[in-house]
């Protein structure tokens, strides 16, 4: 999806599942700013630990991020 897309979609607060994506590190915590401000929440899986960290950071309950396979 088009980051530009992405962020709009964020903007209006919705739950966004990326957890079947790959996006750039820089996008995700963009996007992460972006959905705490429209109190929406995002879904992510797979990211590097240091990047949960910070998503986490930003986001805090407006994350979920999802372990294992499924």
């Amino acid at each position: 999806m088009h980051p530009t897309l992405l962020l709009s979609i964020a903007s209006t607060g919705v739950h966004i599942d990326l957890s079947g994506q790959s996006c750039h590190p820089d996008l995700l915590l963009e996007l992460m700013a972006v959905v705490v401000k429209a109190d929406g929440h995002l879904s992510v899986k797979g990211v590097h630990p240091d990047l949960m960290v910070n998503l986490a950071k930003i986001g805090g309950k407006r994350l979920t991020i999802k372990w294992g396979e499924n």
